[in-house]
């Protein structure tokens, strides 16, 4: 359900009614009311980012710390490519906004477990944040920021614990 509401807020803005949002989630308006109270309610749980998918970011036996490091960079920088859009339309919305639009502290909470470094893990978050919201807004090829975030956590000096 939530998923149909994102697409027609990517479409059409928080300014759609309550009726084609209900329309395209193929539901009755009394059932989104029914369920969320109220559209900023509605439109607050459609934007509030998913957690991201922090599963096996241990690491791996006999990874060594820089693909570690990498590894965790492309798990931070993919969960902000594809949670930017929506995040973007929850801080630029009137109404209230949800604490962690875009799952930035979840992340770097989950990042400085799987690191022992809470420093560190914002460093990189920073860094895969960085470049997925120049993909998303200024149109940088998702490669070459790839590519980029590989450099750069090359040069960070981060020991994951063994």
């Amino acid at each position: 359900m939530l998923e149909a509401v994102r697409r027609v807020l990517r479409a059409h803005g928080t300014g759609a009614p309550v009726r084609v949002l209900a329309q395209e989630a193929g539901v009755s308006t009394g059932v989104l009311y029914q369920r969320f109270g109220s559209k900023d309610q509605l439109l607050q749980a459609a934007l509030t980012a998913a957690p991201p998918d922090v599963d096996g970011i241990e690491r791996h036996r006999g990874e060594d710390s820089g693909a570690h490091v990498h590894r965790l960079g492309d798990i931070a920088f993919s969960h902000f490519v594809r949670v930017l859009p929506d995040a973007l339309l929850a801080w630029t919305r009137g109404g209230d906004r949800p604490a962690d639009p875009d799952g930035r502290g979840q992340v770097v909470r989950a990042f400085a477990r799987a690191l022992g470094d809470d420093e560190g893990a914002d460093v990189l978050v920073a860094l895969a944040h960085d470049l997925a919201l120049a993909v998303v807004t200024d149109g940088l090829d998702r490669r070459t920021a790839q590519e980029r975030l590989r450099v750069r956590c090359a040069r960070l000096r981060l020991s994951p614990p063994a």
